[in-house]
């Protein structure tokens, strides 16, 4: 949902119920999906990213852009002007995936 690149802190924050965060992250750095150092990940390859978020149901994309937004905007406290777009982007994303006929 958040793109090529992701923190583990937006996957914590998007999926709360998700347990084991830091050994998935492992396994998929240990497997070469994603390459990473501390906080920051990339997908090896975009297709891969693009695989993983196909398989979502539309109605947990559209509810997984609208949780991205709002914690993207809560972090963009003192750089509201450079993250203006990718916060409009996630609750457009997050209103035409509801609003979607199937």
């Amino acid at each position: 949902v958040f793109g090529r690149a992701f923190r583990q802190e937006g996957i914590e924050v998007l999926a709360p119920d998700l347990a084991g965060v830091d050994e998935a992250i492992d396994h998929l750095v240990e497997h070469d999906v994603i390459r990473g150092g501390t906080d920051e990940f990339t997908f090896r390859h975009i297709l891969i990213r693009d695989v993983g978020y196909q398989t979502l149901p539309r109605a947990e994309r559209a509810r997984l852009h609208g949780a991205a937004a709002t914690w993207l905007e809560a972090q963009a406290i003192d750089r509201e002007d450079e993250q203006a777009e990718l916060v409009a982007f996630h609750f457009r994303e997050a209103v035409a995936l509801s609003t979607a006929r199937p």
